[in-house]
């Protein structure tokens, strides 16, 4: 295998991963209260719910939680009434159930969560990995970067890519691409589509070509997509598309090594 189809290997797996939090739209900076304590551990939060016991979110569908002193007593206003916070991430595990900003997930059995990589899952047993984030770019401009990417990556012998649009993904999912990359190492399978107006991208890393798209299908079948706009998607992607390019002329080969 030729140093820039293993570079192009390396690196598009760190390009896939987006972490939530990096990529949240930017809603200014609010104003702090020095009693405030936001803890670390997202378990900790003390979420408002409704009469029915769920989660209350914002209309940007950001989690509502009680704001806390220093000593984890719920601040209570002048008003008398408990202080409430959006809090934009906050990552809930619950048995085989994950929930993070733009998505749910019901575990399939074997999978857990990477606790290396927000937005991350792995099955140890069967060697395979998922990560799935939403993307704050236009579905037009990351779709141009990916074929333009299979492009290139079918000129190259060591590697098989293919290219699939309109593929089933389940309710509320369009403009479904698959996009499969094989090689003596295995299999990535990347699904790029718009939900609820929001653009999302899910990678499976497989050593095992044979189940990997059968198995990125279950993973894909297993995730629920909140009903709310995330992010503004004016943002530029140039950035990307040069790395990319990069990655095909054989320049990125020390970052991936990295």
């Amino acid at each position: 295998m030729s140093k820039k189809i293993i570079a192009a290997l390396l690196v598009a797996t760190m390009l896939f991963v987006c972490v939530f939090a990096a990529c949240n739209k930017n809603k200014g900076d609010e104003e702090e209260n020095e009693t405030t304590k936001v803890y670390a551990d997202a378990t900790e939060y003390n979420f408002v719910t409704d009469e029915n016991g769920n989660r209350v979110y914002t209309p940007d569908g950001e989690f509502i939680v009680y704001v806390t002193d220093a000593d984890g007593e719920t601040v209570t206003g002048a008003n008398g009434e408990p202080e409430t916070m959006a809090q934009q991430f906050v990552p809930i595990f619950e048995d085989n159930k994950a929930e993070y900003y733009g998505y749910s997930i019901t575990l399939p059995e074997g999978w857990a969560v990477d606790n290396s990589k927000s937005g991350s899952f792995v099955n140890e047993a069967k060697q395979q990995k998922v990560s799935i984030t939403a993307i704050n770019k236009t579905y037009d401009e990351y779709y141009k970067s990916n074929k333009e990417t299979y492009e290139s990556l079918t000129k190259e012998a060591s590697v098989t890519a293919t290219w699939e649009e309109s593929v089933a993904l389940g309710d509320g999912c369009f403009k479904v691409v698959r996009f499969t990359l094989k090689s003596e190492t295995g299999m990535n399978v990347m699904y790029i589509f718009v939900n609820n107006g929001n653009l999302y991208k899910i990678l499976f890393e497989a050593t095992d070509p044979a189940t990997a798209v059968a198995d990125s299908e279950a993973i894909c079948a297993a995730v629920s997509y909140k009903p709310y706009q995330y992010f503004e998607v004016e943002n530029e992607v140039e950035a990307e598309e040069s790395v990319w390019e990069s990655i095909i002329s054989g320049e990125a080969t020390e970052a991936a090594a990295e």
